[in-house]
């Protein structure tokens, strides 16, 4: 048995298989007021019969239905998926939605306690009011409030380069976007082709020549898919494109790179990119010519590269050889700088060559507190030191702009200081009490600085003058009648010591 609100015996609510000899059942949940088919079969193991068939109606209800319950709103980036549960004497369900708690709605009806609601716009909330109905009238509505999902604006910018076999599109990220979804296909009325890409770029291949294409890319996220933004457009009828170049060869030199490759000089055209490997497909640069060879320069030490070379003509590019290459060490720090020769007022400094010299202008030296200076020459002499100091000296390659900058190489020199301080001049002696006295005597000169004095009493070791007397010192433990010898010297700080001055002294 089967039974529906329409004639065909298809379209169905519900059925049930019921064992002889039964001959009765009783069709419950129905709704009130409604007109149903009712079609029995007879069956067996191996057919049904054809249908006995009857229309009825249930009667009309007596009381406005109650309220749906549970009602659930499942959202997508345009639509709202709708389920309840609904009372036993409804006839139907009107749905009400719209943008504002009691603005203007949009009103639909369903039979089932379930509707999908489509057309809305994305991450927007909607009021939907759901009543159950029946010939008695309405019940009070069911709210739900929801918000559809957000997706991301769809492609802006979007162009196409046609050639005859190929189109190359590019479009403006979308922000928020993970990948984007390409449609295309022949226009009018060819069969859709569908492809997905995570940059705002893609080529499209293996087209018809002369042809015309509808294209649409929408920006896609976890949500769904945006607008789409579309374009029309015919590939060219120009000659086919041309094939890939040969493998390619490098040489390395330093910063340069020359690149080689198997093809048909002048006809096609080659068009050469190159960049980091890390950042692939972000471009550095890109080379045309005509001939089998291209040049790349001004790389940086230590970098990993892609080099991709595509044949091109009228009809557009084709496919790339690709290759990389890590670029070496820098090596245009000069080489063994070192200090020959150096004075109390001079520095002498030499060094050998770059290994890698290219683009060499000159050596520019420079060392704190003092003038730059240049040179093309392997050595540098710097006069007017003061001696005993330390000095830090920078010998920097100079290169013009464009190729990365040379590795400088520094050294680290003090000047000698050779000359001693002169001897202590007025040497003398004041008794002060019997067997002390006091020795004086005018500062020493030095080239430099004196640093302090010593004295030494009868040939003994030397012994500093305390800093706080400098030029005077006191003497003790003399005895009457008996000579004795005393020495004073100046000293430096490179240590140079001057002729002692000696004065000889008793107790008397």
């Amino acid at each position: 048995m089967k039974w529906g609100r329409e004639r065909s015996e298809d379209n169905f609510i519900d059925q049930i298989d019921l064992p002889l000899p039964q001959k009765k059942f009783e069709i419950t949940g129905l709704a009130p007021g409604t007109r149903y088919y009712i079609h029995v079969y007879g069956i067996n193991t191996e057919e049904a019969s054809s249908p006995m068939w009857v229309e009825a109606a249930t009667s009309l209800a007596t009381s406005p239905p109650a309220a749906p319950t549970n009602l659930n709103a499942v959202p997508t980036r345009d639509s709202m998926a709708l389920t309840w549960s609904g009372p036993a004497n409804v006839t139907c369900y009107k749905i009400s939605y719209g943008v504002a708690p009691s603005g203007p709605a949009t009103d639909t009806t369903s039979l089932d306690p379930a509707c999908t609601i489509v057309g809305l716009l994305s991450n927007t909330n909607y009021y939907i009011d759901v009543r159950s109905s029946n010939s008695n009238g309405d019940s009070a509505p069911a709210r739900i409030v929801k918000q559809t999902l957000q997706v991301p604006a769809p492609p802006a910018d979007l162009h196409v380069t046609p050639g005859s076999s190929k189109m190359n599109l590019t479009w403006s990220p979308s922000p928020g976007a993970i990948e984007y979804v390409v449609h295309y296909r022949v226009e009018p009325g060819g069969a859709p082709q569908t492809l997905v890409t995570s940059n705002p770029n893609h080529e499209l291949t293996g087209l018809s020549k002369n042809t015309s294409y509808f294209i649409e890319v929408s920006a896609a996220n976890t949500n769904g898919d945006s607008l789409p933004a579309t374009i029309t457009e015919k590939t060219l009828d120009g000659p086919p494109i041309p094939s890939h170049p040969g493998v390619l060869h490098l040489i390395v030199t330093y910063d340069r790179v020359a690149v080689s490759w198997a093809g048909t000089p002048k006809e096609p055209g080659y068009e050469l990119t190159y960049g980091l490997e890390d950042k692939y497909p972000e471009v550095i640069d890109t080379l045309t010519t005509e001939h089998l060879t291209a040049g790349i320069k001004y790389l940086v030490p230590d970098a990993r590269y892609f080099i991709e070379v595509r044949a091109f003509n009228a009809s557009g590019h084709s496919e790339p050889s690709r290759t990389s290459i890590t670029i070496g060490p820098d090596r245009t720090q000069p080489r063994n700088l070192r200090t020959p020769g150096r004075t109390f007022c001079e520095a002498w400094v030499k060094w050998d060559r770059p290994e890698d010299h290219s683009y060499l202008i000159d050596y520019e030296i420079t060392c704190p507190g003092r003038e730059p200076v240049r040179t093309t020459a392997l050595e540098f002499i710097a006069t007017g030191l003061t001696p005993e100091k330390e000095y830090l000296f920078k010998v920097q390659p100079r290169r013009p702009e464009g190729p990365v900058p040379a590795l400088p190489a520094s050294i680290s020199v003090v000047t000698h200081d050779r000359v001693p301080p002169t001897s202590p001049r007025g040497l003398q002696s004041m008794a002060l009490t019997e067997g002390n006295a006091r020795l004086s005597w005018h500062p020493s000169d030095d080239n430099v600085d004196v640093t302090g004095y010593e004295i030494r009493r009868n040939g003994g070791a030397w012994e500093p003058v305390s800093q706080d007397r400098r030029t005077r010192y006191p003497v003790t433990g003399l005895t009457h009648g008996i000579a004795e010898v005393f020495e004073v010297r100046a000293r430096d700080a490179a240590g140079n010591c001057s002729i002692p001055a000696l004065i000889n002294l008793s107790g008397s």
